[in-house]
């Protein structure tokens, strides 16, 4: 067992300005540790609401609600998601040939990067395979039937989204997730019993928190990692915060003031970040989630320059990684209605979705602006066309109200809580040309009377 010594912050002497300081490096070491602790929050959630354990396999066998608090969830889909760690050696995930679903997901590393993308449109084309996650330092010799994905972490996780052909068929879902397999390479011969833990119904609470325990999970991590080169700089930064390689976390209490108030600010700027960008068309207020992005396929790197602060408000608002081979589905958001005003839980809006939208099908949903995630204690958090709930107009149109309670038909609302800031998130599933050479316009939010 390791005998890792505490460290302590230096004590704040406010005349030398070192309060300052530590707390200008609180925020630059939060902006550059994001991934970390929204990777970690996640870990948690797995450990504490599932009560799962590496080996084990949580999934949605119904449609999320607001209990499932990760960013920008949808509610098309099933979820299936696993923590591993390869600090004993590589793990195997095992996915079966996924016929009359679509799976599509991707396995990262504890920076929640791409390691590999999965399913229909991922490595294995729907075909399913046994991936073969390898440590950052593994020299061993690799099995030929094993598709190989090396690491730059010990740990990392996998998220999986498993749509019916047929709407409503949680029968087909079900039946490919429960084939589904995550062990040691060291047990191969004779794998274990897979444990399979259902959340639907339950909190999953995988919010970050933007408080002094931010930096409790990010040294947490830091522990776990191997340092990249490029990240010594930070560590540096951190060292005067407390935060060691080798070292145990235990700031005192003036010091987890400034950390608190830091964290704070970096919030702040991660919501001004992630409601600037290109708007969806010209005079709206929609916009574009990844318009901003600066490298090729959501890499946020080019060859001067590392995007971190758009990486950040994205990993921030939407709960989407790097893609390597592709883009994901488009998304959009509003932070504003029609007239320019932040949206407001206590207000009432309404969205006109014009007929023939040009694009496969379409969802809507609201999420809380602190958090990016569903609308905690929501009855209803999004419509999506083609539902058996709604109700369209005598045109073809529909209209989704949102407010604290329902104007007129249910189907068509969504949940907002009435002492909660929010934004809208629209969702276009296979959108058509009319989407993006402005031939066809989502409207923005109507404020009701």
């Amino acid at each position: 067992m390791s005998t890792a010594s505490a460290r302590r912050a230096p004590e704040i002497d406010r005349s030398t300005g070192l309060e300052r300081l530590l707390q200008n490096r609180a925020i630059e070491t939060a902006i550059w540790g994001l991934p970390l602790v929204r990777f970690d929050a996640m870990r948690q959630a797995f450990f504490r609401d599932a009560q799962a354990a590496y080996g084990d396999i949580v999934c949605w066998s119904r449609p999320a609600d607001w209990q499932l608090q990760i960013p920008t969830a949808s509610t098309l889909s099933s979820y299936v998601y696993f923590n591993f760690n390869t600090r004993m050696g590589p793990v195997v995930i095992d996915l079966p040939p996924a016929s009359g679903v679509f799976l599509s997901g991707t396995i990262v590393s504890s920076w929640e990067s791409t390691l590999v993308e999965v399913g229909h449109q991922g490595f294995d084309k729907g075909r399913g395979g046994k991936y073969l996650v390898l440590p950052p330092d593994y020299t061993g010799m690799v099995p030929s039937r094993y598709i190989s994905v090396r690491s730059e972490t010990h740990n990392g996780r996998a998220l999986f989204c498993v749509k019916p052909t047929e709407p409503g068929d949680t029968t087909s879902v079900m039946s490919i997730v429960s084939k589904m397999r995550v062990y040691s390479l060291m047990q191969a011969v004779n794998p274990p019993e897979q444990r399979l833990i259902d959340m639907s119904g339950r909190l999953f609470n995988a919010a970050v928190r933007f408080d002094d325990t931010f930096f409790d999970s990010l040294a947490r991590m830091v522990r776990e990692e191997p340092p990249r080169t490029r990240d010594l700089v930070a560590m540096s930064q951190m060292h005067s915060l407390g935060i060691d390689k080798d070292g145990v976390f235990r700031p005192d209490r003036p010091v987890r003031e400034i950390l608190k108030q830091s964290a704070g600010e970096v919030r702040t700027g991660l919501l001004k970040t992630a409601m600037t960008g290109d708007s969806l068309s010209p005079s709206t207020q929609w916009i574009k989630s990844d318009a901003a992005c600066p490298g090729p396929a959501l890499s946020y790197e080019t060859a001067t320059r590392f995007g971190i602060d758009m990486r950040n408000a994205e990993f921030f608002a939407v709960f989407e990684t790097p893609r390597k081979r592709r883009r994901p589905e488009p998304c959009v958001r509003a932070f504003f209605d029609a007239s320019g005003e932040p949206l407001q839980g206590g207000t009432s809006y309404r969205l006109h979705i014009p007929a023939g939208a040009p694009m496969k099908h379409w969802e809507v949903a609201s999420c809380d602006l602190e958090t990016g995630c569903f609308v905690r204690e929501s009855p209803q958090v999004a419509v999506a066309s083609g539902s058996s709930t709604t109700k369209q107009n005598a045109d073809g149109s529909m209209d989704v109200h949102f407010g604290s309670t329902p104007p007129g038909h249910e189907g068509n609302w969504i949940y907002t809580a009435p002492t909660r800031p929010w934004f809208a998130l629209f969702r276009l599933y296979e959108p058509e040309r009319a989407v993006f050479d402005n031939t066809w316009v989502l409207p923005d939010l109507e404020k009701i009377a």
